[in-house]
């Protein structure tokens, strides 16, 4: 997979890993959404589910806004 460099290291960026993914299981998807969104923060979920829709895998991302 191809890398950029990020602050001296190397760093696979998200096109490349979901190419990959796809490369590895054509069949599986993959599924994100908004749990909680408003103004300072927002929290999503990723779901991989296989072929027959059976979550594999999940995790969830929460960012909070900064204001310098």
């Amino acid at each position: 997979m191809k890398t950029i460099k990020i602050k001296g290291k190397d760093y696979v960026t998200v096109n490349e890993r979901v190419i990959e993914f796809r490369r590895q299981h054509p069949l599986w998807r993959i599924t994100t959404r908004i749990l909680e969104h408003n103004e300072s923060s927002i929290l999503m979920i990723a779901e991989i589910a296989d072929e027959n829709g059976l979550i594999i895998s999940d995790g969830y991302a929460y960012e909070k806004q900064s204001w310098g």
